[in-house]
C-alpha cells in the first residue's frame, strides 16, 4: 500500500511503514510543508496514496470527497516511539479495512 504522511507526523514513520512492506512518502520531504490540506488530499487521491494524519481536518475532506482515503491516527500527543508502537500493532488490521474499500480508517491507542 502507498501512504502519504502528513506534516504533523515524524519522518521517522517512513521506515516503520517500509519495514511493514508499504511504500510511504512524507509531505515535508516532497517540499509540501506549506501546502494546504486540500492540496495534500488532491495529491494523495491523484497518486492513489492513503493520507496518514493526526489532523481532524482530513476527516472533513475525506467525507466530502468521492476520491482518496484516510488513515487517521487518533493518538493525541506522545513520543514518536509510542506512535511507532501503535502503528506496528494496528496497521495490518487498518490495511485490511482500506483494501476492503473503507475510505476512512481511524486508529486509536
Amino acid at each position: 500500500m502507498k501512504f502519504l504522511v502528513d506534516q504533523n507526523l515524524p519522518t521517522g514513520l517512513l521506515p516503520v511503514l517500509g519495514s511493514m512492506g508499504h511504500r510511504a512518502r512524507h509531505v515535508k520531504l516532497m517540499g509540501l510543508s506549506q501546502a494546504s490540506d486540500e492540496t495534500i488530499w488532491a495529491i494523495g487521491a491523484t497518486q492513489e496514496m492513503i493520507i496518514v494524519s493526526k489532523d481532524a481536518d482530513f476527516l472533513t475532506l475525506a467525507k466530502a470527497s468521492s476520491a482518496g482515503a484516510l488513515l487517521r491516527l487518533a493518538v493525541g500527543n506522545g513520543s514518536n516511539q509510542a506512535l511507532y508502537s501503535i502503528i506496528r500493532q494496528h496497521l495490518d488490521a487498518a490495511v485490511l479495512r482500506l483494501e476492503s474499500g473503507e475510505r476512512i480508517v481511524e486508529l486509536w491507542p
